[in-house]
């Protein structure tokens, strides 16, 4: 059996249990920071860019 697996205490059991379930929780928050920086860089620089254009072809 691999070394990883023989835990020599319950606290070694946990810790080996808790890394990828920390891992996992944090996914979400990974997904929706990166979503957000998205939408920032859409409202910072695409959408005053599409403006200038929209409004280039209304005069």
């Amino acid at each position: 059996m691999h070394k990883e697996w023989r835990a020599a205490t319950p606290g070694e059991a946990l810790r080996l249990v808790a890394e990828p379930v920390a891992i996992v929780a944090a996914l979400p928050f990974a997904v929706a920071a990166s979503i957000a920086a998205a939408l920032a860089v859409l409202l910072r620089g695409v959408l005053p860019v599409a403006k200038w254009v929209y409004r280039g072809f209304l005069e």
